[in-house]
């Protein structure tokens, strides 16, 4: 699942919009959107996280929320 804080933060590091990061990853804005507004996010497409961690040199757990983890 699609962390959208983490997605929003790696985002404004690399200073960009949602048009933006649609663009360089290949992938609709409503596909950005709605990661960001956690719709639609439940089980994302491999290729999905794929192109977003390419378009914003992160890793995947940059991004994606630790199923099973809880915060100490």
């Amino acid at each position: 699942m699609i962390d959208a804080d983490k997605l929003r933060a790696a985002m404004m590091k690399k200073c960009f919009t949602q048009g933006g990061l649609a663009e360089e990853a290949g992938l609709s804005r409503q596909t950005i959107d709605d990661a960001l507004k956690g719709r639609g996010c439940q089980k994302p497409n491999i290729k999905t996280i794929g192109r977003l961690c390419a378009a914003l040199d992160v890793k995947p757990e940059d991004i994606c929320k630790q199923e099973g983890r809880e915060a100490i």
